[in-house]
């Protein structure tokens, strides 16, 4: 395999990886919003809500 082919690789595998870590905050933050008060205190650290709710934001705005 040619160098710079692996080096290309091993660059898109590193900016990959940073995206993730830049982007899972943001997407914590989603996906919390769309949990229920009760919701976030039984279980802070599941990503995907048992049940979608837009309370919040109406109550928001």
């Amino acid at each position: 395999m040619n160098r710079t082919i692996l080096k290309k690789i091993l660059l898109y595998l590193l900016l990959i990886a940073l995206n993730l870590i830049v982007l899972f905050p943001f997407l914590v933050m989603i996906a919390t919003s769309l949990k229920s008060l009760n919701e976030i205190r039984v279980s802070p650290y599941s990503l995907v809500p048992k049940e979608i709710r837009f309370d919040n934001y109406i109550s928001f705005f």
